[in-house]
C-alpha cells in the first residue's frame, strides 16, 4: 500500500510492526506533527495512541478484561514489537489522559532505540506560532463550528478574536467565573448555556478559551482546545493584542 503523500516519512497507512516496534511508528509522526490515532492489535491485546499536532495526548492498552489509559498504557504499548499497526487520521481524541510533552515521554525511549541502531537523535526544527486569527482558521479546518479563540492571563482576557464587545464580556466573564470557582488543578471547563457553548483550558498562567456553535460535539471541542493550547504556548499575546482585541 502506498505511504502518504503529506508526510516528510513515507508510512503505510496500515503494516506489521518490526525492528524497533512501535518507537519506530510513533517517532515519525510526533516530527511530521500528525494528528489522529494510532492503532495498535497484537494477540488478544489492543492498544490506541491518539495524538494532536504531533504531542501524544492520549492513551489507551486492553488485554482481556484489563485495561490502562495515560501514561501506564503508552509505556505498555512502547514495548511491542510485534503486532499490526492502523493509522487513523480522522480520529478525535476522547479525552487527554497524557499530559506531558512528546520530549518528555518519548525522550528515554527514542535514546535506547537510537543506541540500537547507531542513529543521533535529531530534534524537530522549532515550530512557528500562528497568531490569534490564523490559529482560528486552522481549528476551523477541522471543527467548523468553531467562532471565537481567545486567550487569557491574569483575570483579563490578552488577545481575542472576537470583535463584538458584548460577546467578548460574556467571554471574560466565563473565564473569571472559571478562575473564582476552581482550583489551580482543574484545567478543563466545558459550559453550554442556551445558543452558546464555551471551552476553557488553562495552559499554566496562561488560558484559551473558544467559543463554538451549540451543535458542535465535546470530543470535536476537545481536540480543539488541545490544539489550541499547545500554540498559545508558543504564542506572543501581547504583540496581538492591540490588533485582535
Amino acid at each position: 500500500m502506498k505511504g502518504r503523500a503529506d508526510m516528510g516519512v513515507m508510512k503505510s497507512r496500515m503494516g506489521t510492526l518490526g525492528a524497533g516496534g512501535v518507537i519506530r511508528i510513533v517517532e515519525p509522526l510526533c516530527r511530521e506533527g500528525w494528528s489522529g490515532a494510532l492503532r495498535l492489535r497484537h494477540a488478544r491485546r489492543t492498544g490506541s495512541i491518539w495524538m494532536v499536532g504531533g504531542e501524544i495526548v492520549h492513551a489507551l492498552w486492553i488485554e482481556g478484561g484489563r485495561k490502562a489509559e495515560g501514561r501506564r498504557a503508552f509505556e505498555r504499548l512502547m514495548t511491542w514489537s510485534e503486532g499490526t499497526y492502523l493509522l487513523d487520521d480522522e480520529a478525535l481524541p476522547p479525552e487527554r489522559s497524557v499530559r506531558e510533552d512528546m520530549a518528555t515521554l518519548l525522550r528515554d525511549k527514542l535514546s535506547e532505540a537510537a543506541a540500537e541502531r547507531g542513529e543521533a537523535i535529531t530534534q524537530a526544527p522549532a515550530e512557528r506560532p500562528m497568531d490569534l486569527e490564523a490559529l482560528l482558521t486552522h481549528l476551523r479546518d477541522r471543527v467548523p463550528g468553531i467562532e471565537s479563540v481567545s486567550v487569557s492571563s491574569g483575570d483579563d482576557l490578552a488577545a481575542s478574536t472576537e470583535h463584538d464587545a458584548t460577546r467578548r464580556e460574556w467571554l471574560h466573564r466565563q473565564w473569571q467565573a472559571f478562575r473564582d470557582e476552581t482550583d489551580d488543578q482543574t484545567e478543563t471547563l466545558l459550559l453550554r448555556q442556551g445558543n452558546r457553548t464555551v471551552l476553557v483550558v488553562r495552559h499554566g498562567s496562561l488560558a484559551a478559551i473558544l467559543s463554538a456553535q451549540p451543535q458542535t460535539t465535546p470530543e470535536a471541542l476537545l481536540w480543539a482546545g488541545a490544539e489550541a493550547g499547545r500554540q498559545i504556548k508558543f504564542l506572543d499575546y501581547r504583540e496581538n493584542m492591540a490588533k485582535s482585541v
